[in-house]
C-alpha cells in the first residue's frame, strides 16, 4: 500500500512540472503569446465568412484577403473613432468640473442626516490628508519677521543643498539630479509608444492570415499531436470543437456588437429627449465601451455602466438624464441577460460561475487588461477542448458547469457526511428531471451498491453503514411525501386487479430497502407486497407461501454475494410451489448477464431482472388480468339467479 501511494506522488511530478513550467512560458512569452492568442480568437470568428466566400465559388486567398481587410479596417475605424473621443473627452473635462460642484454643494445644504455626515467626514479626511500649510513668506503678515531665517522644512522645500565638496563647477554637483534629455531622445520614446500597438496589430494580422489559409494543416497537426492513433474520434471532436468555438465567437460578438449600438443609440435618444436637444457626450466611446468590457464576466458590464452614469451627473443639470441612464443601462442589461443570449447560443457559456471568476483574475495576472478581455472566450475554447479531446478532459472537469459528481456519487457522499437535506435535494432533482420513477435506478440503489463496496472493502464501519441505509430509507420516504408515489413505467400495462407479491431477500438487510421501494412502487397499481426479512428462514418463507398463495415471489439480491443464496431459495421454492412464479431481481452490474439469467433459471427462476423499473413492468407483466366489465344492459341479479337455475 505504501508503494502504490508513494508511486501516485511520484507521478504527479511530471503534471504539476508541466503546469509550472506552461504558466511561467504564458507569463514570460506573452509578447508573442497575445497577439498569437487574438489572431485564434479573430481566426474563430472570421473562418464562418471566409467559407462562406469560398462556397461562392471565391478562391482560399481571395476569400481571407477581403475578409481580412474589412475585419481589420472596421477595428481600425474603432479605433480611430474611440481615439478622437478619447481627446475630447480630455479637452472637456474641465467644462465637466462646474456642473459637478454644483451638484455637490447642493447636496451639502439640502442633505441632511447620512448625506451630511458623509460630506463633512471627506472634508475632514482632505483637510487631513493635505497637512499643515506652508510658512508665508518673511514680512508678510502671520509670517516670520524679516531677517530671520526660515524654518528648516522649508528650506529644504525651497532649496536643494549641494552634496559635500560640490560646487556649480564641480562634477559632483549634478549627482541627484535627472539627467538631460534631449529631443532625439523624446521623439524615440514617443515613437516607441506608438509603434508598439502598431507593431502588435501587424503581428496579429499577419498571424490572422495564415491561420485562415493554412487552417486545414493546422487541423491536422492538432490531430496528430493529441489524437494518439485514434486519428477518427480525434479528428470528429476537433471539427466539432471548432465549429462550436466559431458559432460561441460569432454569437458573443453579435451580442456584445448589438449591446454596444444599443446603448449609443439610447443614450443619443436620452439627450435628445431629456437633454433638451443635446447631444450625450462621447456616445460612440461608451458604447464601445460597453461592447468591449462585455466580454469581463459578472462586472464588465457594471463597469462600463459607471462612465456614462457620471458623465450624465457632470454635464446635464438636474438628475433627470442621470435616472434616464440608468435605468436605460440595466434595461439592456437585463434584455441581453434573458433574451439575446438565450436565442443566440443558450443561457450559459458552459462555464461554471466560479470557473468564470478563476480565469479572470488568473488570465488578468497573466496579460493584464488583455487577458482580462479574453479570459471567458479563451476559457471557453478550453473547455470545448476538454470535452471532446481525452487528453485535456480535465479542463472540462475542472472549467465545465456540469456536475463535478454525478447524482448517484454526490447523494451517497451526501449521506456518508449525514447531511440527510442535501442528499433530498438531490434525489428530488433526479426525480424533477426523469421523472419519480427513475429515482430508484439512477439514485437509491447505486447508494446501496456504494454502500456494500466500501463496506466489503473495510472502508465503512457497521455504525456508517447503517446509518446510511436508514438515511436511504428517509429519503424515499420524505421524496414519496413531497412529490407523490411513482406510478407505473411507460410500458407497463393499466392497473390490474389486487394481488399480492412475495418479496424475499436473499442474504443482507440492504436487500430490505430494496422491498421496501419496489412496495411503494407497486402500491399505485393496486398490488401489495408483503417483504420478508434476513431473519427469515426458507422455512418460514413456504409456510407463508402455503398460507397466502402469492401471485408470484420475488427475490432480491445486492451484490457482492447472494447469488448462491438467492439460487438456493429458488431451486426450493419451485421443487414446493412449481405453480408460483419466481422473479429475481439482480441490482447490480453482472458481467455476463446471459451466464446469470441461465444459472438462475436452471435453478427455477421464471424471469432475471437488473433494475427497479424493470422488475415493476415485469411483475406488472406477470399479474392475472383484470375481471371483465359486465356487458351493457345487464345487470348482478339476473347473473345470480341463472347461476342458481
Amino acid at each position: 500500500m505504501a508503494r502504490l501511494k508513494r508511486a501516485k506522488q511520484v507521478s504527479r511530478v511530471p503534471v504539476l512540472t508541466a503546469l509550472g513550467v506552461s504558466i511561467a512560458t504564458l507569463y514570460f512569452a506573452q509578447e508573442v503569446l497575445i497577439p498569437l492568442a487574438v489572431a485564434v480568437l479573430l481566426s474563430f470568428l472570421l473562418a464562418p465568412l471566409v467559407k462562406g466566400l469560398e462556397r461562392r465559388r471565391i478562391g482560399r486567398i481571395p476569400s481571407v484577403i477581403l475578409v481580412v481587410i474589412v475585419a481589420f479596417t472596421l477595428i481600425g475605424a474603432l479605433g480611430w473613432v474611440v481615439g478622437s473621443q478619447v481627446v475630447r473627452l480630455a479637452e472637456d473635462m474641465p467644462r465637466y468640473q462646474g456642473e459637478v460642484v454644483r451638484k455637490v454643494q447642493s447636496l451639502r445644504d439640502s442633505g441632511t442626516g447620512v448625506a451630511a455626515r458623509l460630506l463633512s467626514f471627506g472634508r475632514e479626511i482632505e483637510s487631513a490628508a493635505t497637512g499643515p500649510q506652508t510658512e508665508p513668506a518673511q514680512g508678510t503678515p502671520g509670517g516670520p519677521p524679516a531677517g530671520s531665517e526660515p524654518s528648516p522644512s522649508v528650506r529644504g522645500a525651497t532649496t536643494a543643498s549641494p552634496p559635500p565638496g560640490s560646487t556649480p563647477s564641480n562634477p559632483l554637483f549634478t549627482i541627484g539630479l535627472p539627467p538631460p534629455t534631449s529631443p532625439v531622445k523624446t521623439m524615440g520614446a514617443y515613437l516607441g509608444l506608438a509603434l508598439s500597438p502598431l507593431g502588435t496589430a501587424a503581428l496579429v494580422v499577419v498571424f490572422v492570415v495564415f491561420m485562415l489559409v493554412e487552417r486545414e494543416d493546422l487541423r491536422d497537426r492538432m490531430i496528430r499531436l493529441v489524437s494518439r492513433g485514434r486519428y477518427t474520434l480525434t479528428t470528429r471532436a476537433l471539427d466539432d470543437a471548432a465549429k462550436r468555438i466559431s458559432r460561441y465567437m460569432l454569437a458573443q460578438a453579435i451580442v456584445n456588437g448589438t449591446y454596444g449600438v444599443t446603448v449609443a443609440a439610447g443614450l443619443w435618444l436620452i439627450g435628445l429627449i431629456f437633454g433638451h436637444g443635446s447631444t450625450f457626450p462621447n456616445l460612440a466611446l461608451w458604447g464601445l465601451l460597453c461592447a468591449l468590457l462585455r466580454f469581463i464576466p459578472y462586472i464588465g458590464p457594471w463597469i462600463a455602466a459607471v462612465f456614462p452614469i457620471a458623465i450624465s451627473l457632470a454635464v446635464y443639470p438636474g438628475f433627470g438624464v442621470f435616472i434616464a441612464t440608468t435605468v436605460l443601462l440595466v434595461a439592456i442589461e437585463v434584455l441581453s441577460n434573458n433574451v439575446m443570449e438565450p436565442w443566440l447560443y443558450g443561457a450559459s457559456t458552459g462555464l461554471s460561475t466560479v470557473a468564470l471568476l478563476v480565469a479572470a483574475v488568473f488570465w488578468t495576472w497573466l496579460w493584464g487588461p488583455i487577458g482580462l478581455l479574453m479570459s471567458t472566450p479563451l476559457t471557453v475554447c478550453l473547455v470545448v477542448l476538454g470535452k471532446h479531446v481525452p487528453a485535456l478532459q480535465f479542463l472540462d472537469v475542472l472549467l465545465g458547469d456540469q456536475p463535478a459528481l454525478p447524482p448517484p456519487v454526490s447523494f451517497y457522499q451526501r449521506l456518508l457526511a449525514g447531511d440527510r437535506r442535501e442528499a433530498l435535494d438531490v434525489a428530488a432533482s433526479v426525480a424533477k428531471e426523469k421523472g419519480v420513477e427513475h429515482v430508484p435506478d439512477e439514485v437509491l440503489i447505486p447508494a446501496i451498491r456504494f454502500t456494500r463496496r466500501d463496506r466489503a472493502d473495510g472502508e465503512l464501519k457497521p455504525d456508517d453503514e447503517t446509518m446510511i441505509y436508514r438515511g436511504i430509507g428517509s429519503v424515499a420516504e420524505e421524496l414519496r411525501e413531497q412529490i407523490g408515489p411513482a406510478g407505473h413505467p411507460p410500458d407497463a400495462p393499466p392497473s390490474n386487479a389486487a394481488a399480492t407479491v412475495l418479496g424475499c431477500t436473499s442474504h443482507h438487510v440492504s436487500e430490505e430497502l430494496v422491498l421496501g421501494q419496489l412496495a411503494r412502487m407497486l402500491r399505485p397499481l393496486n398490488v401489495t407486497l408483503e417483504g420478508t426479512s434476513t431473519r427469515t428462514l426458507p422455512s418460514d418463507i413456504e409456510r407463508r407461501i402455503e398460507r397466502a398463495r402469492p401471485t408470484l415471489v420475488f427475490i432480491a439480491v445486492v451484490p457482492p454475494g447472494g447469488t448462491v443464496q438467492a439460487r438456493y431459495l429458488c431451486r426450493r421454492l419451485s421443487r414446493m410451489f412449481p405453480d408460483v412464479p419466481i422473479v429475481v431481481g439482480y441490482f447490480g452490474r453482472p458481467r455476463n448477464f446471459d451466464r446469470l439469467l441461465v444459472r438462475f433459471r436452471s435453478a427455477g427462476a421464471s424471469y432475471v431482472t437488473t433494475s427497479m423499473l424493470q422488475s415493476l413492468g415485469q411483475i406488472t407483466a406477470m399479474l392475472p388480468p383484470p375481471p371483465p366489465a359486465p356487458s351493457p344492459g345487464t345487470t348482478e341479479e339476473p347473473n345470480a339467479a341463472a347461476a342458481v337455475v
